[in-house]
């Protein structure tokens, strides 16, 4: 575990049904760096409601553990990567995902 933390300004309007983690019995894609849950990975899932709207999240176990381990005073679904790329990443060095460096989000 990381003993620094990234903190995004978070607004209390999504509210968190459910977390859930699953094993994939069909390919899925994970919403924090775009590749593949391949069947038979672990992946979590969150069900939210937002604005009035349900809304499911599926996160990989790798981003999981970033997200756990650096965005512990919260973050945004589908926002991490970015975050970390403007906090850490220079010209020279990167430590996104090869799904995210061909067209940063």
């Amino acid at each position: 575990m990381f003993d620094s933390c990234i903190c995004i300004e978070m607004d209390d309007i999504r509210t968190l049904l459910s977390r859930n983690r699953r094993i994939a019995r069909k390919p899925h894609t994970c919403g924090e760096c775009n590749a593949e849950i391949e069947v038979g990975e672990e992946y979590e899932i969150d069900a939210t409601v937002f604005e009035k709207d349900f809304e499911t999240f599926k996160t990989c176990l790798p981003c999981l553990r970033v997200r756990n381990s650096l965005f512990r005073c919260g973050w945004f679904y589908g926002y991490i990567w970015d975050e970390i790329h403007k906090s850490i990443c220079d010209r020279e060095y990167c430590v996104c995902p090869d799904s995210l460096r061909s067209g940063r989000r």
